[in-house]
């Protein structure tokens, strides 16, 4: 930030990679968890930077479409800063964004609290591929239920975070962190994870491109497959019965 003639300036680093969004339609039962814990515990981060300022700055419109996942994978980054309060329009739920909100924002309450119940909804989305704009608003079953991937520590903080009561939710960015914190590391333990991490956010990520090689293939893969194999295989067949001939 500087000034010059006295005008003001603000330089950002330009944004690359995809939206959460985006990335999520590749993915329709969710992302695997490891990942989105490390993408909550970074922008758990953020909010609590923002909450530190005097005033706290709000972002007030998270979702997948505003959070960047980096390149390769590893980042996740909160597009469009707030450098003024948000305006709310009381009950304007017209767009598949407010889906994302707070039961207390639709009715014109904005704080930092209604940006952490936002990005546990945008959490919830992205670890059972259910989208909320899909449901009854602000209705949020047990993870679970739609995606028995998800362990019981994810879902907890997601079901505490979710609440329609703002006492009952976490207190702040940085205690909902705490537990993420402590869900990475518990990965450490599992057979599928070979690096202990040191902190949180060192925590290895595979990058999207490299999970989904990992996948292995689908019904529709295996149709286009057969007939090929097959076609291959009576090739085989025609060759040698000619060579047997002679």
């Amino acid at each position: 930030m500087f000034s010059e003639k006295e005008s003001y300036f603000l330089v950002f680093l330009y944004p690359q990679g995809e939206t959460l969004a985006s990335v999520l339609k590749s993915w329709s039962r969710g992302l695997p968890e490891y990942m989105i814990a490390e993408y909550a515990w970074q922008l758990c981060d953020v909010l609590t930077t923002l909450g530190e300022q005097q005033p706290p700055l709000v972002h007030g419109a998270i979702s997948p479409e505003t959070i960047l996942i980096s390149e390769e994978g590893k980042q996740a980054i909160l597009m469009h800063l707030p450098l003024l309060p948000p305006k709310e329009i009381v009950g304007k739920v017209d767009d598949i964004g407010s889906a994302y909100r707070a039961p207390e924002q639709v009715h014109g309450i904005i704080n930092p609290a209604s940006d952490l119940y936002s990005l546990a909804a945008t959490l919830y989305h992205a670890a059972t591929g259910s989208a909320p704009y899909e449901r009854p608003p602000a209705f949020y079953p047990p993870a679970r239920r739609l995606n028995e991937a998800v362990s019981p520590a994810m879902e907890m903080i997601l079901a505490r975070q979710l609440r329609l009561t703002v006492t009952q939710r976490y207190h702040s960015p940085l205690e909902m962190k705490q537990d993420l914190a402590a869900l990475l590391e518990s990965y450490a333990t599992q057979a599928t994870r070979a690096v202990v991490p040191l902190q949180p956010s060192e925590v290895p990520l595979l990058s999207i491109k490299e999970e989904k090689r990992s996948q292995p293939m689908n019904l529709k893969q295996i149709q286009i497959m057969l007939p090929m194999l097959i076609g291959i295989l009576v090739l085989l067949g025609l060759l040698l019965a000619i060579l047997f001939h002679r």
